[in-house]
């Protein structure tokens, strides 16, 4: 997440809290819609095969693990969709988000 990591370490600035907060407030009603709007009844965005929508969507929703924010944590249908997207894409999903995982390691010493 850019405005709690990338940020305040190019800047040399700190965290500024309330857009932070603003922007985390966005990103919850997109995963509110995310959730009503497009996995509602289907097991993708875009039904039942995983699109290039599903692989956009999960890159944007995996950012702030490099934060340490787990923000799908408290959203059962999310996580569903996620384990879905990971399990068709294997081994790869890893690889692709490893960098993201040392972040996330390194912002939990």
């Amino acid at each position: 997440m850019s405005l709690q990591v990338l940020i305040p370490r190019m800047t040399g600035q700190p965290l500024d809290e309330a857009k932070l907060n603003k922007a985390l407030a966005e990103l919850n009603g997109t995963l509110d819609i995310l959730e009503s709007m497009f996995l509602k009844d289907q097991a993708f965005l875009c039904g039942d095969e995983m699109t290039l929508a599903d692989l956009l969507a999960i890159c944007e929703l995996m950012q702030p693990l490099g934060a340490n924010r787990d923000i799908l944590k408290d959203r059962p249908k999310l996580i569903a969709w996620r384990n879905r997207v990971q399990s068709a894409l294997g081994k790869t999903f890893d690889d692709v988000h490893s960098f993201l995982y040392q972040l996330r390691d390194k912002a939990r010493l």
